[in-house]
């Protein structure tokens, strides 16, 4: 991959990480960021990626968007459960 490109999708994994950490909305764009990244890293050349930073940071909010979804998922279920239980034990 020549430098334009991956500087190219360096910023762009850094715009869908951004985007990825809105919890659950942002999940196919953490998704995104992360198939970026990986592409980037096996693909680039030993040429120096001015960009690199973005790309790091890409998947790190990544990896944040991620776990902030889990999380979302996670008290959304349990309040679920939790209200079904408690209507299950007033019948």
């Amino acid at each position: 991959m020549d430098r334009i490109n991956v500087i190219r999708k360096s910023v762009s994994a850094f715009v869908c990480g951004v985007f990825g950490l809105l919890p659950v909305i942002g999940f196919p764009f953490a998704v995104a960021a992360v198939v970026q990244f990986i592409l980037v890293r096996r693909r680039k050349t030993t040429d120096w990626n001015p960009a690199e930073r973005y790309l790091d940071w890409a998947g790190v909010f990544a990896l944040i968007g991620f776990v902030l979804t889990l999380i979302v998922v996670a008290l959304v279920l349990l309040a679920v459960i939790n209200q079904t239980t408690q209507s299950g034990w007033q019948d």
